[in-house]
């Protein structure tokens, strides 16, 4: 049996620049008592920033990976950070805690953190927040106050970027005011509002937007074409069915676009999803592809096992659903022209 580790000896590691710093000290960061975290704070400072930022960096890595570790203790100080690439990483490793009180922290890093890219962080982890307020999951006082700091945003003189991620994390309430901004997103110019469009239409799980996302399934951007995918898929939109099916059976190189198609079909369902999903799985190249599938057969099991679903009680996003963000995280704006898209 593996013996514990004790916190003191993390400590002094982390304090010791002439060794690099052990990983296998890194899961020990997950769920700190109060008092190691308290120790932790007191040190906190001393520590190399370079160290920090690393830190923070591999635990992110970590909770990528495992949804059963908590690095909030972690996150928390390194909300603190001069470095607004590490602030950036400290709002991702929080955007899921059960802890509410970071909300306040993300509204204020909203609207007040020097860094555009922060601020944008910091709007697009709120999302989680609303989705459990649509859920009842958030306090009425709370979940109100977190829209009103949305809408401001969203309607504010802020930054493209930042107000895109407004709008991505407000998609999900179903506030009577979300289409017209989703509407207005949509007919903005330049990809990068086109792309928040598609991805808002899938988070609302809108039926209303069948015709916009179809129209980009052929998309000749292949960014713009994954968004209409995956927002199809969480619309769950049968007519959309087909389509996908028939660009599985053409082929896709880009692995990105197939894990879209795949995850997509095991969110819709229907007549050839699962023997063509099957298949693929018989013809897996590495244990990589091999989880994902099998990941979307457990997923569309449960699109068939239940055929009518409340939109709210859907399970979360897979982690695929959000590439947008990771695709396009160093992207502030883009005023060009797309190519025009074929719905045919």
């Amino acid at each position: 049996m593996e013996s514990v580790i004790n916190f003191l000896e993390v400590i002094t590691a982390l304090l010791d620049e002439e060794h690099p710093f052990p990983a296998r000290f890194l899961h020990r960061f997950s769920d700190l008592s109060i008092a190691e975290a308290k120790d932790l704070k007191a040190i906190w400072k001393e520590i190399d920033p370079v160290r920090r930022g690393a830190l923070l960096t591999d635990l992110e890595e970590i909770n990528d990976k495992d949804t059963l570790v908590n690095f909030e203790s972690v996150a928390l100080l390194g909300l603190k950070e001069a470095d607004p690439i590490v602030r950036g990483t400290a709002i991702r490793l929080l955007e899921n805690t059960d802890d509410r009180k970071v909300i306040p922290l993300f509204i204020a890093l909203m609207h007040t953190d020097p860094d555009e890219k922060v601020r944008a962080e910091a709007a697009f982890a709120l999302g989680n927040y609303v989705l459990e307020g649509e859920l009842d999951k958030v306090p009425d006082k709370v979940y109100d106050d977190m829209m009103v700091h949305l809408l401001a945003v969203i309607n504010g003189i802020d930054a493209p970027l930042v107000r895109r991620r407004a709008l991505e994390a407000a998609s999900y309430s179903c506030r009577e005011e979300i289409p017209s901004l989703i509407q207005k997103a949509y007919a903005e110019k330049g990809k990068g509002w086109l792309v928040t469009a598609l991805f808002s239409m899938g988070r609302s799980a809108d039926p209303q937007w069948e015709k916009e996302v179809l129209h980009h399934l052929n998309s000749k951007d292949e960014d713009v074409q994954i968004e209409a995918i995956q927002a199809v898929g969480e619309i769950e939109l049968k007519s959309a069915s087909q389509r996908l099916l028939e660009m599985l059976e053409t082929g896709v190189e880009d692995e990105d676009l197939k894990n879209a198609i795949v995850w997509s079909l095991s969110k819709i369902g229907g007549e050839g999803v699962r023997p063509t999903i099957e298949k693929m799985l018989e013809d897996a190249a590495d244990d990589e592809e091999t989880e994902f599938l099998q990941e979307a057969l457990d997923n569309l099991a449960f699109t068939e096992d239940m055929p009518i679903k409340e939109i709210l009680e859907i399970k979360p996003p897979h982690k695929k659903d959000l590439d947008h963000i990771i695709r396009l995280e160093d992207e502030i704006e883009e005023e060009d022209d797309l190519p025009e898209d074929d719905d045919s």
